[in-house]
């Protein structure tokens, strides 16, 4: 049987499967602190859309990878990357899974990127604090980047027929350049290249995510610059003179 390959499912259709964006009603979030929060665009609180972001290992056609532009204004090392993922068929297994970790520079061509090369990283799958809601995170990430904006994305690996497929929850707010999302293998059928979710569905703007980690502390000493040089030599003229 081929599978269902609709834009959009509607909420009743939950056992519908390979459909790209489906609506997921309203959601009421509550929200934790940390004190260590690099980048948070929290989880849409209404009605809302998502969108698929998901490796198929036994259906790679149908791979489809979703990135978002982050900004930090100094160097940081990024520890823990979290997304909310709907949980409509408790198909994906609690506990430890993996992901595809994608992170490149916003001024490089988008379309010179290749998602399916990302790093394969150990992720988490765990409840979230409401129902029907799962966090997918990466955590001892330890990736150091300056300062500057990015695309991320943190794209779960899990096999159709066993898991079933989820959906990527989007942004209360959009920042900055709308959320990308590209499908390689072209089964969603709006081809191989990257496009704004949005351009899909206009209530999907931005994914959700949270970044945690340090900002880096640059601690060395810096050089005394040539103008403060001068300053002092003049002065240690001045000195001499007044004796």
């Amino acid at each position: 049987m081929l599978p269902h390959r609709s834009l959009i499912a509607c909420r009743r259709s939950i056992i519908l499967a390979w459909s790209l964006l489906v609506s997921v009603g309203h959601l009421a979030f509550i929200d934790s602190a940390s004190a260590a929060i690099l980048w948070q665009q929290d989880l849409n609180t209404g009605f809302q859309t998502a969108a698929a972001d998901q490796k198929f290992p036994d259906a790679e056609r149908y791979d489809v990878y979703i990135v978002s532009d982050v900004t930090f204004d100094s160097a940081v090392r990024i520890e823990t990357i979290s997304a909310p993922f709907t949980d409509r068929n408790a198909g994906w297994p609690l506990g430890k899974s993996f992901a595809i970790l994608n992170i490149f520079p916003v001024d490089a061509a988008l379309d010179t990127e290749d998602v399916t090369l990302g790093l394969q990283v150990p992720v988490t799958i765990s409840l979230h604090s409401i129902r029907l809601i799962l966090d997918v995170t990466a955590t001892n990430l330890s990736i150091e980047l300056p300062g500057g904006s990015y695309w991320v994305g943190l794209t779960s690996i899990l096999d159709s027929v066993s898991y079933g497929q989820e959906y990527h929850l989007p942004a209360v707010t959009e920042v900055g350049q709308p959320s990308y999302v590209r499908n390689p293998g072209g089964g969603f059928g709006f081809g191989t290249d990257w496009v704004q979710v949005a351009d899909l569905s206009a209530s999907y703007r931005d994914a959700a995510i949270t970044i945690l980690g340090t900002e880096i502390v640059d601690t060395s000493v810096p050089e005394p610059s040539v103008g403060l040089v001068l300053l002092m030599l003049q002065f240690g003229m001045l000195a001499r003179r007044r004796r």
